[in-house]
């Protein structure tokens, strides 16, 4: 994946979004909102990020089954790096996704295997982003 990352402008902040690779779950893909805009989905096994200007920003994961969504409220610095953790959580099974901002220690040992996605945004099939490279 390294060799698909652009390098961070020190005037942006990115958000670096990711999913575990972890079957519980794995038919939910919802949307991933930004400050109400969609800037790609939950896909299991898969990271991607977003280049953002510094400043307060929400991140917003609707629910699938039922009225209702899961939010986090983030502020970023400028030159920033910020993990979002999405997983399909305890209430998966009524389409609830769990959010988390995750510090980079933990995020890097759990991305080093996901699938970078450049467009998340584009449906994806299983054999268009089965190519694992390395996020380092």
């Amino acid at each position: 994946m390294k060799n698909n990352i652009v390098g961070l402008s020190s005037e942006k902040s990115r958000i670096v979004f990711y999913r575990p690779d972890i079957l519980f779950g794995a038919a939910g893909q919802p949307d991933i909102l930004l400050d109400g805009n969609k800037v790609g989905r939950s896909l299991r096994g898969t990271v991607f990020y977003v280049d953002i200007e510094p400043g307060k920003h929400q991140i917003t994961v609707p629910a699938m089954l039922y009225p209702g969504e899961t939010t986090i409220n983030i502020e970023a610095i400028q030159g920033e790096l910020i993990y979002v953790k999405t997983s399909m959580g305890g209430a998966s099974f009524i389409g609830r996704t769990d959010v988390e901002k995750i510090n980079a220690e933990q995020a890097i040992k759990e991305i080093e295997n996901l699938v970078f996605l450049s467009e998340p945004n584009r449906p994806q099939k299983a054999s268009n982003y089965r190519e694992k490279e390395s996020y380092r």
